[in-house]
């Protein structure tokens, strides 16, 4: 649980260091629970080269979906929750980042 844990700290402390503008991570914002500002996202490739995805949940229905369509990774739900699971074996880390701030990346 704790290496999860480190692993999650390292991608939102990525979020916050990627030199992105702004505007190109705010169109994937929805509402999360109706009210807060979140984006969703994996984390994929840990042992070789890690890289962090952030996608509209409109365009796929998960996480497993995103990685199947959009990277081009033909795995389904069962491999991927396998792959998402276990610490040692661990490929896809995937993420739900909100926040409580009004006006985020604005």
């Amino acid at each position: 649980m704790s290496k999860s844990l480190s692993y999650l700290f390292t991608i939102l402390l990525s979020l916050m260091l990627i030199d992105v503008p702004a505007q190109d991570i705010s169109k994937y914002k929805f509402l999360a629970y109706g009210a807060l500002p979140a984006w969703t996202g994996v984390a994929v490739d840990w042992h070789t080269s890690p890289k962090v995805y952030i996608y509209d949940p409109k365009e796929t229905r998960g996480h497993a979906e995103f990685v199947n369509k959009k990277l081009g990774r033909a795995i389904d739900f069962k491999q991927f929750k396998t792959l998402a699971s276990t610490s040692k074996t661990r490929q896809y880390l995937p993420f739900l980042c909100m926040t409580s701030v009004r006006n985020p990346m604005q």
